[in-house]
């Protein structure tokens, strides 16, 4: 009997630290799709011996990478943001919980820029009591997009360290009342002015972390760290608008507020809700092609940049029910 993919589950746990074993308190991850692998590089012996078969294979570094994607959970949400961001500041509002997120200057650990996690992958395969286990996994890129008449979507990359099986745990799943965020309570505003034009939209984080490899006794990678700058970036949609061009070509800095709120009450005067703000945002690409008789829509970029004074260049607040991740 082959699996189906209606039969599987993701679920994701905290690690303390890089190589911590014996993974438990899986969350569950609601999610339409997953590439999560662990591979085996092949070590090429291109010794020459009078024989034109290739030499018999010999196993090289292992690591894990892929991700996943999925509709924007308002309590799965936040550990993902924990993974890309690090620790958030918590605020307690009336019976819910405001988590902000903003990533974080430094190093989570001796090898590793931000938090691991071990992902659990339950592919739905009949007559099998185990699961695939990936452990010291890293949010390496997150990206959240809005498109109208759809639900919010996030799609994680990760890179990670090994791949084993574990006998399948349950994870807790989220309550079946909480649903994802859609685009109609959403809105845009740049520099405190409303905007009403877009499309569709997506800012991406890429922490530019990488696997990298020492003499260390082992087959696995060593560090995962930044190698580069961390980038802020968004990209959307958008009805021509001469004022766009005017910002991007006079390089006008504004701050950039993306509010979307959620189905569900927490309590009087308190609902669910995710906020993306860069302080400091400014256009790099606004088109002004025109493609058919209809209206003017053009590909727009932009980028966030780092303000001291807020101490990033991209928050999220994230309200719910949740008291604290991970």
């Amino acid at each position: 009997m082959p699996a189906f993919g209606s039969g599987a589950k993701l679920s994701i746990t905290h690690q303390t630290s890089m190589g911590a074993t014996s993974p438990s308190s899986w969350r569950s991850i609601p999610f339409a799709s997953h590439d999560l692998s662990y591979d085996v590089a092949d070590l090429v012996d291109d010794s020459i011996v009078g024989n034109p078969d290739e030499p018999d294979r010999v196993s090289g570094i292992s690591g894990i990478g892929g991700g996943f994607q999925a509709n924007i959970h308002p309590l799965a949400l936040g550990y993902y943001l924990y993974g890309l961001c690090g620790a958030a500041s918590v605020a307690a509002a009336g019976a819910a919980y405001k988590h902000t997120f903003r990533p974080s200057s430094g190093n989570f650990g001796d090898k590793n820029t931000v938090p691991p996690f071990a992902i659990q992958v339950n592919a739905g395969e009949t007559g099998v009591s185990s699961s695939y286990l990936l452990q010291d996994c890293f949010f390496n890129t997150g990206e959240l997009s809005i498109t109208a008449g759809a639900y919010l979507r996030g799609t994680w990359g990760l890179i990670g360290k090994s791949g084993t099986l574990l006998t399948t745990a349950a994870p807790y799943d989220w309550p079946s009342a909480v649903k994802p965020l859609t685009w109609s309570a959403c809105s845009v505003s740049i520099a405190g002015a409303a905007v009403q034009r877009y499309h569709d939209l997506k800012i991406t984080l890429n922490n530019n972390l990488a696997a990298q490899d020492r003499i260390d006794g082992t087959t696995q990678h060593t560090f995962f760290f930044r190698e580069g700058f961390r980038q802020n970036r968004f990209a959307g949609t958008v009805d021509l608008a001469q004022a766009d061009w005017l910002k991007m070509k006079n390089e006008t800095e504004g701050a950039l507020v993306i509010t979307c709120g959620g189905a569900s009450a927490i309590s009087s005067g308190y609902n669910e809700f995710l906020e993306i703000s860069m302080p400091r945002f400014v256009f790099t690409k606004v088109p002004i092609n025109i493609s058919g008789t209809g209206v003017v829509t053009v590909a727009v970029e932009g980028r966030g940049m780092y303000l001291s004074t807020s101490l990033c260049s991209v928050q999220f607040t994230l309200q719910n029910t949740v008291a604290s991740y991970p």
